[in-house]
């Protein structure tokens, strides 16, 4: 249940921001500068990838051709794990449900 978890979904979410803001083709003299930016941002979305399809595979409980259609979408790095993450993941169910999510009251 470790891909429900609030910090796990925060992490998806920023990778997927990532991926959309930065994922672009570098081009000009800031090309060497900004060469560590753009390995981060492949990676991020390698990683929000390999989550995103965890999650449809395992935890995604939406009809059979929508998860279709989601494994489609997402074959398309590195806009189709994004758009799944910022349309299914966060406001899916179980997500909603995990016990992160509830508030701790200290004392």
């Amino acid at each position: 249940m470790f891909i429900v978890l609030r910090r796990r979904f925060l992490c998806y979410y920023l990778l997927a921001f990532v991926v959309v803001t930065l994922g672009g083709e570098i081009l000009g003299p800031f090309r060497p500068v900004l060469r560590p930016i753009l390995f981060a941002a492949v990676l991020g979305m390698a990683i929000n990838a390999l989550g995103m399809e965890y999650f449809l595979f395992r935890f995604d409980d939406s009809g059979p051709l929508r998860q279709v259609f989601w494994f489609c979408v997402m074959i398309f790095a590195p806009l189709g794990p994004a758009l799944y993450c910022f349309v299914v993941y966060s406001r899916s169910d179980q997500l909603k449900n995990s016990a992160d999510l509830v508030p701790r009251i200290h004392r």
